[in-house]
């Protein structure tokens, strides 16, 4: 008899093999191993898939009638889910059927990846080959060193019935995204067609509009932020200002100011969202009396106001120092890296996308044996990786790690989020390649990137002190406002390569002191739209969708549920709203196509919950209630068939209503070569590109 390991593909089987003492066969399907100190002795097979191996099948091989699209056939709900092998894979399928069919199997231990998507393929591949006896299942977040796969392997291997709660979390995701997908998408793509009857046939080749939870949702958010951009006015705006011995201060709102304008703002503008913070914008009533006492300059509506106010200030040349105001401000370290943090912060000190920092960083986990597994949404390590955590510190360049990581253990150490991540921050495991290669200069920059993070995380806070400096000017009243780094702390090493300047605000200011005023002045300026988001803005924002929802309660089930899609997902959302034609990339930024604005119009004006950020967040609360076993599978996706029935007769009714109206072709006509021959054509093609992207809908 042998055993059986699967892994999701063949790095990972590869790894696994290493750790044996003797690799008895390999070829392209598995390899033979068998190592005396490990699985009893026993011969071992390592077999592997590519991902999944299996996908959902499509509505027309339930039934060949729903090859045609028409809204007769919608809603669509399989009696039962069927799978079907992936074309391109079938023979590594065939292979593994083979293996768990040949009668030589004692028991299966499943390697695929740690988490709800690695452990739902996994047992699929299983059940479709036949298998019905014991798994076991191999579980770790660390890079796969031979010595890792043997300590799991001999002492940490756990029971898949362990799992069968993540397993059903897994399906009920699967399964609920097929069904809101395939019919939402089949129906506001017949609504368009339904919009433009005449069309020629020349012009058959139609716009699918594609529908999912999560796409749908971050499309939601960008093109929220393109209709900011598009209904922004710029405004222009005066600032007065003077230059004191301490630096340079700007007229404040005032009582001699009340009767003066102040430019009004009721959207958000380019500095106000350049950090996307918790609270909305203020808007300023345009009553300087209301805003008497606050440090922000005053915004002068008028040229000739600021001017006389400039003038006077320079005719009186002197002002008193009505107040001092020093305030330190301790600025704590930084976490440790989860993935969607590593992908806001190497898009912005690199530009790199998101899709590009997850590849990176597979390659420096997969290849190079040099972090730990980076498909995490957890900042925190826990207890029991506590040894883990010193040992990869002193590796970085911590003097003394035992004490960092007592001194940082609040901030570093939380059992309950790796427990409920499954997967703790990433982390350095080694200096080298373990394939005794050389890093890429992409590779090099996100494995600094991950080393300087994990120095900044255990060193002391760094301060920083602001000096406020009220002055009087006659009836006019200045601001000076300064912050510095007194002291640097953290920031010796985060951002890396970047040498914080420090520095100490004078001592020498006094309430009652008399300074002159020079250099007088008045400076236009004008309010700036919105930005568009780039990339790692927008996943920072997927993460902190409760930010965008304004209902209490729906806030906080967002915020439990970490957003939009997970961190392991995030990069293929954006990247399948760049393949379906919705979201082109402008420099460093994202903007939404035509296409893209009439597919989230037409959701907003029927009401598809998947236009709401928080419809992602019910369902991951509700799913992350499956995997601890608090919730049904059957519960869940009977409720989603309720919810897709609902929204598929809306869009019915409002195509009788003829209240839509859908572009139903491309607005420039496609090249000859590249053009489908017919509607069957493109649905064929609209087909394939569903079932590649489907998955990555979560």
């Amino acid at each position: 008899m042998a055993v059986l390991i699967l892994a999701e593909k063949p790095s990972v089987a590869q790894d696994i093999a290493k750790a044996f003492a003797r690799t008895l066969k390999r070829d392209r399907t598995h390899y033979v191993v068998r190592d005396p100190d490990l699985l009893n002795g026993e011969e071992t097979i390592i077999t592997w898939g590519y991902g999944h191996l299996l996908e959902l099948k499509m509505p027309e091989e339930y039934d060949p009638r729903l090859k045609e699209w028409s809204f007769q056939g919608l809603p669509i709900f399989p009696a039962r889910f069927e799978y079907r092998p992936i074309p391109k894979t079938r023979q590594q399928l065939q292979a593994i059927r083979g293996f768990v069919q040949s009668g030589k199997i004692s028991r299966v231990i499943l390697a695929t990846d740690a988490d709800r998507e690695g452990h739902l393929l996994g047992i699929l591949i299983l059940r479709y080959a036949g298998w019905k006896g014991p798994i076991l299942r191999f579980w770790t977040s660390e890079a796969l060193t031979p010595e890792v796969v043997r300590r799991v392997l001999q002492r940490e291997l756990r029971n898949n019935d362990e799992f069968r709660h993540l397993y059903a979390e897994g399906l009920a995701r699967q399964h609920a995204d097929w069904l809101y997908g395939i019919n939402l998408t089949r129906a506001l793509t017949l609504a368009a067609d339904a919009s433009h009857p005449q069309t020629p046939p020349q012009r058959s080749c139609r716009n699918v509009y594609s529908i999912g939870r999560c796409q749908t949702a971050v499309l939601a958010i960008l093109a929220q932020r393109e209709e900011q951009i598009a209904r922004f006015v710029p405004q222009p705006y005066w600032l007065v200002s003077a230059r004191t011995p301490w630096g340079e201060a700007y007229v404040v709102p005032c009582p001699a100011l009340k009767n003066i304008p102040e430019l009004r703002t009721s959207s958000p503008t380019a500095e106000e969202t350049e950090e996307e913070t918790e609270t909305d914008p203020p808007e300023h009533d345009g009553s300087a009396r209301n805003r008497s006492g606050t440090s922000a300059p005053f915004r002068f509506a008028r040229e000739e106001d600021a001017r006389a106010t400039a003038q006077t200030i320079a005719r009186l040349g002197s002002a008193r120092v009505v107040s001092v105001n020093r305030r330190k401000q301790i600025v704590p370290p930084p976490r440790l890296f989860s993935l969607s943090e590593l992908q806001s912060e190497a898009n912005k000190l690199y530009g790199f996308s998101a899709r590009k920092t997850l590849d990176l960083a597979q390659s420096l986990y997969e290849t190079h044996k040099m972090i730990s597994y980076p498909r995490t949404s957890c900042p925190y390590m826990a207890s029991s990786n506590a040894n883990k955590l010193a040992r990869s510190l002193k590796m970085v360049g911590v003097p003394d790690p035992g004490q960092a990581l007592k001194r940082a253990w609040s901030r570093l150490i939380n059992d309950k989020a790796v427990a409920e991540a499954s997967h703790h921050a990433i982390v350095v495991e080694r200096l080298q390649s373990a394939a005794g290669k050389e890093l890429s200069p992409d590779e090099r920059k996100l494995f600094e990137l991950i080393k300087a993070r994990m120095r900044a995380a255990v060193d002391e806070p760094a301060v920083q002190e602001t000096l406020e400096v009220r002055l009087r000017c006659g009836d006019y009243e200045l601001v000076l406002k300064r912050t510095v780094l007194v002291s640097p702390g953290w920031k010796r090493h985060y951002p890396p390569g970047r040498v914080p300047q420090t520095a100490q605000l004078k001592a020498d200011i006094r309430p009652g002191r008399t300074v002159s005023l020079e250099n007088v002045r008045t400076e236009r300026k004008q309010t700036e739209p919105p930005p568009r988001y780039t990339e790692g803005t927008l996943v920072s924002i997927m993460k902190n969708a409760w930010r965008l929802v304004k209902d209490p309660r729906l806030r906080e089930i967002l915020k439990e549920a970490r957003g939009i899609g997970t961190d392991a997902t995030r990069d293929q959302i954006i990247e399948t709203l760049k393949t379906r034609g919705y979201v082109v990339s402008r420099g460093k930024t994202l903007a939404v196509s035509p296409k893209g604005m009439a597919c989230y119009e037409a959701a907003c004006r029927l009401k598809l919950s998947a236009a709401d950020p928080a419809t992602t967040a019910v369902w991951e609360k509700e799913l992350a209630a499956i995997g601890r076993g608090q919730a049904s599978y059957d519960r869940f996706v009977n409720g989603i068939k309720k919810l897709v029935k609902t929204e598929v007769d809306r869009i019915v009714q409002a195509v009788r209503n003829q209240t839509l109206n859908l572009p139903s072709a491309p607005t420039a006509a496609p090249t000859r070569s590249r053009a489908p021959r017919g509607r069957r054509s493109l649905r064929r093609q609209t087909t394939r590109r569903f079932r590649k992207a489907s998955s990555n809908d979560r």
